[in-house]
């Protein structure tokens, strides 16, 4: 469908240039590198289409809410925070209980969803050693140290304890990431 509303729009090019390479192209024939180097490439919208799962909107709200709006590894606020689900939402077993989430700033979120660290069933906060000496080893390993630093400590947890995170939540968590509880 989308290809439908916007074929006008794929279809258009902006110089007799670009026509006349896609024309030998089409033709079989070989596209000099050179001319190809010359084809301006304009900013244009792409046309994507995703699929998400769908999750209760109230997840969010009732995550921040129960960790008082701060990251439950660093504590930071700041408006930064993001409600991340201990056992991910493509999981068949997923749900949006608010035990299934953590509150945390997007830094410890993609640390955790990467499965560079984890939270285990007793809360207290683990660094993947091998990945983490991975990245050092492809140069990319500013930061571990940080990482590292936050092993053995318990994360901040929810004032209520039916909003705290479901130790068999934590452990599929776990699973999921390639850990083994």
């Amino acid at each position: 469908m989308h290809y439908v509303l916007r074929q006008a729009e794929l279809h258009r090019f902006r110089a007799a240039h670009e026509v006349a390479i896609l024309t030998t192209a089409a033709r079989g024939e070989e596209v000099p590198g050179e001319e190809l180097q010359v084809v301006p490439e304009p900013r244009r919208p792409v046309v994507r289409s995703v699929q998400q799962w769908s999750r209760q909107r109230s997840f969010r709200t009732r995550v921040l809410s129960a960790y008082q709006d701060q990251c439950a590894v660093c504590v930071v606020q700041l408006d930064l925070v993001e409600a991340a689900h201990i056992v991910p939402v493509g999981h068949p077993e997923s749900n949006d209980l608010t035990p299934n989430g953590l509150c945390l700033c997007p830094l410890h979120h993609d640390a955790y969803d990467d499965g560079l660290l984890v939270v285990w069933p007793d809360y207290h906060v683990k660094a993947n050693h091998a990945r983490l000496d991975e990245l050092i080893a492809r140069g990319l390993g500013s930061g571990a140290d940080d990482l590292r630093a936050l092993e053995c400590t318990t994360i901040f947890l929810p004032d209520r304890e039916a909003d705290r995170p479901r130790p068999e939540y934590l452990r599929q968590g776990l699973v999921v990431r390639g850990w083994s509880p």
